[in-house]
């Protein structure tokens, strides 16, 4: 198992206004960088903060995807991203392995369920929310027709999991099943719980003043994708009712602004701290890829409720929310602001400035897939850098990349050299302190040969 470096993520208040590519502001939505989809939130016994999800952005068209990784933290500012050690029985390296959701069960160990080859439901275990995992039921699906699961524990520690199931009269349903104490099959049959016109995948549910909470995904995965709800507020197992009925206007929990660059916001989880209930989902990257449903990012937003419980309608934001309170800023960032000049740039998209920005939601890019690519920094005067962190557009893939110094713009020294590197670790992470005014970072390859290099963000502490 690796151990991979923090990275420094930046909330707000809520807020509504467009998104302006600049510096001018601090951008807390998406919460980590890459991209990443399905996300699902894990809060452990010592209040410690995990995310799961499918790593995004692989071949399209293939709807392939990554291996998978988790996100943690302990303070919902700063994360930890570690690459999961892959034993040669979990899993065998498909293509397509989403939606991981992970509980700790009633004997210690953390279960992790999970779509893999597309379809049908598996469950691997370990003694650590970050692995190493072990497969479990030899290889064979929890139940059949399952997609989408997402693991729910219940006030009186019943372990379920909600499920998309087999179509009914030719209807998306959802189904649930409660789980043996062995966490690894249903304790008697799953039940079809709720069929609407809107539903699409991705159920979820959460448990508040003794009513069940049950979010979904509607829409395509296309820029119309949002989250709607139906209300349990008899049992568990139902009647759910809907949010919203066909023949009334459709107001949904939360839905795409497209003018803002948000689209596709759909495929939630749910994390409840004290009293109050925080959506996580994912959302479409900004610039939007021609001709693709993917490339998703995640972000967050704290619920609303009714008088009566009903959820709000709430906004899909840029500014995110900070569920321990206060405001996430790296303000001994020493990168933050930096001029920045590059190779070469893709488009106006993705600027080389992009990178010393504190968002996670932009990015520089170079033109071709071709190497060497060379990025220099100009904090306008001499600082005393101890660390620096470079965290490149995939969290799962190698890079190999020199850095160079100068006080100067003429006298180039060494600060490290990774020419080699195949190390899955992330960011790229080099500590050693140095007086400098500018930096040169020369980008020699990566995991992803058919992408142009790119960067999300560059901290120096």
């Amino acid at each position: 198992m690796k151990y991979l470096y923090t990275v420094f993520v930046v909330f707000l208040i809520a807020c509504s206004s467009p998104k302006q590519q600049s510096i001018s502001r601090w951008n807390g939505n998406p919460i980590i960088p890459g991209y990443f989809a399905d996300p699902s939130i894990f809060m452990d016994d010592d209040s410690t903060f995990y995310i799961y999800a499918t790593t995004d952005g692989y071949d399209v068209g293939k709807f392939t995807n990554g291996p998978f990784g988790v996100w943690k933290s302990t303070d919902f500012q700063a994360w930890e991203f570690f690459n999961f050690d892959y034993p040669k029985n979990f899993p065998y390296l498909s293509e397509k392995h989403w939606a991981p959701s992970v509980t700790k069960g009633p004997d210690g160990r953390y279960y992790m369920y999970f779509v893999k080859d597309g379809y049908d439901c598996f469950v691997v275990s370990s003694d650590s929310p970050i692995g190493p995992w072990v497969e479990e039921k030899g290889g064979k699906v929890v139940h059949e027709n399952m997609f989408d699961a997402e693991v729910f524990k219940d006030d009186d520690g019943a372990y379920y999991l909600v499920y998309q199931g087999p179509k009914k009269e030719g209807k998306y349903s959802i189904w649930l099943g409660k789980l043996k104490e062995n966490m690894l099959e249903f304790d008697g049959e799953p039940q079809m719980i709720y069929q609407n016109f809107d539903l699409f995948e991705g159920p979820g549910m959460f448990k508040r003043n003794g009513k069940y909470y049950l979010l979904y995904s509607a829409g395509g995965l296309s820029g119309s994708y949002h989250v709607n709800a139906a209300y349990g507020f008899e049992s568990i197992w139902g009647p759910y009712q809907p949010h919203n009925i066909k023949a009334q206007a459709y107001d949904p929990i939360i839905q795409p602004i497209p003018e803002q660059h948000l689209i596709s916001t759909g495929h939630n989880s749910v994390l409840k701290l004290d009293s109050s209930h925080y959506m996580i989902y994912h959302r479409k990257a900004y610039p939007y890829r021609e001709g693709s449903d993917l490339w998703r990012q995640v972000a967050i937003e704290r619920l609303q409720f009714e008088a009566d419980g009903r959820l709000k309608s709430i906004p899909p934001t840029i500014a995110g929310v900070n569920p321990l309170g206060g405001y996430l800023k790296v303000d001994n960032n020493l990168a933050f602001g930096a001029k920045v000049t590059a190779s070469s740039v893709k488009d106006s998209m993705y600027r080389a400035n992009f990178i010393t920005d504190q968002d996670n939601g932009t990015m520089w890019k170079a033109l071709e897939n071709t190497y060497p690519q060379v990025v220099e920094v100009d904090f306008g005067k001499k600082k005393t850098i101890n660390q620096m962190a470079l965290y490149f557009e995939y969290a799962t893939e190698a890079y190999q990349f020199k850095i160079d110094y100068a006080i100067d713009d003429k006298n180039w020294i060494n600060y490290a050299d990774y020419s080699e590197n195949k190390e899955l670790t992330y960011p790229a992470l080099v500590q050693k302190q140095v007086g400098t005014r500018y930096l040169r970072i020369t980008i020699l390859g990566s995991g992803k040969k058919n992408q142009p290099a790119g960067i999300w963000e560059l901290v120096c502490k």
